[in-house]
């Protein structure tokens, strides 16, 4: 084999790498027939991990569990709205489900992003906390983007796989899906992130996080 590879070919291993490296971080199915995932070190629909000590509602740790979130940081302990957290936190819907958007990281893509913008995987935890199966065809990230109208545009590639929910979430158990954006410059010092909760209007709301873009965005739910 040649010792010196051509620029193009070296790009691609190492692209193709870094997608299977996400692949083995992400891809984690249950075994129990339902489709039901967590994301890389969830912990279940409790959250056992990082209960104990105390929560920054601003800016969750990573290990920050569910149950403790919404004891130190959920609607009856803050004046903000119930529908909106940070990322790393969880939004608590009436339907006895929670999602949070646990992830927004910086990844190298295998195609070029266009001048002054960063490709994000922005992970969405589903957790469902009810005591029935629950189904996931109304819920996505329907924008990444501020008010003023700067949005984050989203991209595929068939080297960078994304995960998907699964069809029906069973009672107790998380679900992951990813989204790859292009994130423009402007979006660097704050974002929010808009998950629509079904495709058409309803009682449930959207739940809303905001967070920066800094050179690893990610926390753990």
């Amino acid at each position: 084999m040649p010792r010196n590879r051509p620029a193009a070919a070296r790009t691609a291993l190492s692209l193709v790498g870094a997608a299977l490296s996400l692949l083995a971080l992400t891809a984690c199915a249950d075994d129990d027939g339902t489709g039901s995932s967590r994301p890389p070190s969830a912990a279940g629909a409790s959250g056992a991990s990082g209960g104990a000590g105390s929560v920054n509602c601003a800016a969750p740790a990573p290990g920050t569990s569910q149950d403790s979130w919404f004891a130190q940081c959920g609607p009856a302990q803050t004046s903000g709205p119930a529908d909106t957290a940070p990322v790393g936190g969880w939004v608590a819907l009436p339907n006895g489900v929670a999602v949070s958007i646990a992830r927004v990281e910086p990844v190298p893509a295998p195609v070029a992003a266009q001048p002054g913008t960063t490709p994000v995987l922005v992970t969405l935890t589903v957790t469902n906390r009810s005591t029935a199966p629950y189904p996931t065809s109304g819920i996505a990230i329907r924008e990444m983007g501020r008010v003023d109208g700067t949005r984050a545009t989203p991209v595929t590639h068939p080297q960078l796989p994304q995960q998907e929910l699964p069809a029906t979430i069973a009672p107790g158990q998380s679900a992951f899906t990813q989204q790859l954006f292009d994130v423009p410059d402007a979006l660097r010092a704050g974002f929010r992130i808009i998950v629509a909760m079904t495709p058409e209007p309803s009682a449930l709301p959207d739940a809303t996080f905001t967070g920066t873009l800094t050179a690893s965005s990610t926390s753990t739910p």
